[in-house]
């Protein structure tokens, strides 16, 4: 795990050795770093699902006559009950934190550790239900929420020589092994063509007879959303040119 220190000391800059004149831990050290290379990494959205959206089904459309014979034309139309869920960061830059403990390194150039990791959210959740071709209603309940999450994660560094450089590429990637998701904050923004307090206020009734008369609903849609958390923190490959390293900073190349 030392390079990785190292790396992560290059990057932090001297601001992180003159703030505390105590020698830094190590995830005190890895903390910024972290948090930078997942902020960098984020994606917006942070995820969407759709069910059945854009589905269709061939009807009849009409009536071709040749003469006195009527011939059925048939074609597809929109139909059935549409689906689609959005999940947002809301101001990232600024939402986002990020705390370290237990890092711990098992293999070389291996870290493993346990996170906790908050963000503001944006919940939009939009349904159309559709009879062939015929939009018979079309919604829309959008909400925001403080989410908090606990992972484990592993991160894993090699080092490249790229040609014409003197000193190598350190190529870092982080996964996250399984979390566990908790919210709060919950506010209901447009519900039923209400916006604002109204729609707060009927958000909030409606949550809370949810989490009453159906527990399980709220404890499956967590579940998808660990999976789902687990699924898509894998980064991308964040490539760190050693030569660029200005005094106390790094050049961060997408790949």
């Amino acid at each position: 795990m030392r390079p990785l220190l190292l790396l992560a000391l290059l990057l932090a800059g001297p601001a992180l050795r003159a703030a505390d004149p105590v020698a830094p831990t190590d995830e005190q050290v890895l903390t910024p770093f972290l948090r930078e290379l997942l902020l960098k990494s984020m994606p917006q959205p942070l995820g969407e699902s759709g069910h059945n959206w854009g589905q269709q089904r061939e009807v009849n459309v009409g009536v071709k006559w040749h003469r006195l014979r009527p011939e059925v034309v048939r074609g597809d139309r929109n139909d059935g009950h549409w689906t689609k869920v959005r999940v947002e960061a809301v101001d990232p830059a600024n939402t986002f934190g990020f705390g370290l403990k237990d890092l711990k390194s098992p293999a070389p150039n291996t870290s493993t550790f346990e996170a906790t990791t908050t963000l503001n959210v944006r919940l939009t959740h939009e349904q159309q239900l559709w009879k062939a071709g015929h939009r018979l209603y079309a919604g829309e309940v959008r909400g925001t929420a403080r989410v908090s999450v606990k992972v484990h994660g592993e991160m894993t560094t090699r080092f490249e020589q790229t040609p014409g450089n003197l000193l190598p590429t350190a190529v870092v990637r982080v996964r996250v092994t399984d979390a566990d998701l908790t919210y709060a904050d919950v506010k209901c923004e447009h519900i039923a063509r209400l916006d604002g307090r109204p729609a707060e206020v009927v958000g909030d009734v409606a949550l809370r007879t949810l989490q009453r008369v159906k527990p399980s609903l709220e404890a499956s849609l967590k579940e998808k959303a660990n999976a789902a958390i687990v699924a898509g923190a894998d980064t991308k490959e964040i490539r760190v040119e050693l030569d660029k390293l200005f005094p106390g900073r790094g050049v961060l190349l997408k790949p």
